[in-house]
């Protein structure tokens, strides 16, 4: 069992490595309001991870993708509050690349294929969907699915859950928040 860590040191574990980027994939259907927010948060950039044009009914509900900074308002709202009141608000990523080649990669993860070869929409950025999808992936599939991605965080008010892929296995380290 590991010891407890503070939420300014889980937050701190975000931004060590050097020349990464952190994103957070937040869920506006599960967030009022959040271009709204967006427009005038102090973030890095932003960007939806649906493709073309969107009808404003549509974007209010799509997931977006933000990078984030190590010192913002923003940030710290997510990290408090919208992980305290908004259970389901998405994920945070962590990966070397830049806003738009991260945008491709994880647009690519938004649809899937079933075996018979019907397409559907995957909201992988949903964590009750992540949380059955990682460990049930191949090595393979964890490969893709992980890509660029150095790692994967859960944050709550409890504790952060990570996810890293290792030479096709996944790696799961969930850490307690002290109280």
């Amino acid at each position: 069992m590991s010891t407890p860590s503070s939420l300014p040191q889980q937050k701190a574990t975000l931004w060590t490595q050097p020349d990464a980027h952190v994103y957070a994939v937040i869920d506006a259907s599960q967030v009022p309001g959040l271009t709204a927010r967006l427009t005038t948060a102090d973030i890095k950039g932003w960007d939806c991870l649906h493709r073309g044009a969107l009808p404003p009914d549509e974007a209010d509900k799509a997931p977006y993708l933000v990078e984030l900074k190590p010192e913002s308002p923003f940030t710290d709202w997510l990290l408090q509050e919208a992980s305290a009141t908004m259970e389901n608000w998405g994920v945070l990523v962590v990966s070397a690349l830049g806003l738009r080649a991260l945008r491709e990669h994880l647009r690519d993860l938004n649809e899937a294929k079933t075996p018979q070869g019907q397409r559907f929409t995957l909201r992988w950025y949903d964590r009750r969907i992540l949380r059955a999808l990682l460990p049930s992936c191949s090595a393979p599939q964890l490969q893709q699915f992980f890509g660029p991605i150095t790692a994967i965080a859960l944050p709550t008010v409890r504790d952060w859950t990570w996810w890293r892929e290792s030479v096709g296995q996944l790696m799961t380290d969930t850490r307690t928040l002290a109280g």
